[in-house]
């Protein structure tokens, strides 16, 4: 054979070589991974509703607002549920006194505790001020242990009027026990005084205000969503692999996502949990596979990944796209 015929054929052989150990490499380093484009950024929606009927009086955020946990969002028309406590509360007090029960002497210590609470809050601080000046040299010794004998002795006081308070309310508690008509008036009362705590909705979470649907004077329905609450920092992923792509995906396996969102950050996390159903298996109206047009379609099976951390400055929005890379075990 020729040298000008053997050159090229050695070249051939060369790159087949070549390409042979590039496609081999390839699929060594990329046997263990999983990927998929199907994937959606989630969090968890708290649809928030009035627990108590009513129009609303104050609406104290706006669609995408942040809020805090326990921030006002919404106060109802408090006037009904207040005079529905006193009704109660009335009706309470006629039962424990029809009763011969020493209500006359809670409602006594009751008003004391309120003044003594006001006595040693300000013993506290006027003791506060003193310490401040006594650093400063402005208040002399005698002065400052005055004011600290003062606070130490309204504190005695208020919580020997509040232990006066408990034991009176102990012998009522005593006599609940013991007469069920007390027992229903005091549940009454609790329930109105219930209600009227429901007339002012707080964020039970930290997140964002979305679906606002409320104005100042609509009349809210008990139980009936106005609006919904995504709560902060519960962001994750939910992927849908293959069914020819599950098999060795578990809790735990690292993973790696971009979100579309985002695309120039390389987010790490890891799956929490992989689904025993395909995401068909709960549709509305499932596939009927006994039917006789029956077509095999490859299906997915959702797989929940959390985040090491959160990306940063990127705008999260529930149902954006994401791709998602996993490492087998």
């Amino acid at each position: 054979m020729s040298e000008t015929k053997r050159k090229p054929r050695l070249l051939l052989i060369s790159l087949a070589i070549v390409f042979a150990l590039v496609a081999s490499g390839y699929y060594y380093l990329n046997k263990d991974l999983e990927t998929t484009d199907n994937a959606y950024l989630n969090a968890h929606v708290i649809q928030i509703a009035s627990q108590v009927s009513g129009p609303i009086k104050q609406l104290s955020i706006s669609n995408h607002q942040q809020v805090n946990s326990n921030d006002l969002l919404v106060l109802i028309d408090d006037a009904p549920f207040k005079i529905a406590v006193a009704e109660q509360e009335a009706k309470l007090q006629l039962v424990t006194k029809s009763l011969a029960m020493d209500s006359a002497l809670v409602r006594s210590l009751r008003s004391k505790v309120d003044e003594k609470r006001i006595q040693a809050q300000q013993a506290e601080q006027s003791h506060k001020r003193h310490l401040e000046l006594s650093t400063r040299q402005f208040v002399s010794p005698e002065n400052l242990d005055q004011s600290n004998t003062k606070f130490r002795a309204t504190q005695a006081t208020l919580k020997q009027t509040q232990s006066e308070l408990e034991q009176a309310l102990e012998r009522i508690r005593k006599n609940e026990d013991q007469h069920p008509a007390i027992q229903e008036a005091l549940a009454r009362y609790q329930k109105a005084q219930l209600d009227l705590d429901y007339t002012q909705i707080r964020a039970p979470v930290s997140g964002y205000i979305e679906n606002l649907n409320i104005r100042p004077g609509h009349f809210l329905i008990a139980g009936k969503p106005g609006f919904v609450l995504i709560e902060a920092n519960s962001w994750w992923i939910d992927a849908n692999f293959k069914e020819n792509q599950i098999n060795g995906l578990r809790p735990g396996n690292k993973a790696d996502i971009i979100l579309d969102a985002c695309p120039d950050q390389t987010l790490t996390g890891y799956i929490d949990s992989v689904a025993n159903a395909t995401g068909s298996a709960f549709a509305l109206l499932p596939p009927q596979n006994a039917s006789s047009n029956w077509v095999k379609v490859t299906q997915r099976v959702p797989v929940k990944i959390k985040f090491d951390s959160l990306p940063i400055n990127c705008n999260l929005v529930i149902g954006s796209s994401a791709s998602i890379t996993i490492r087998k075990d």
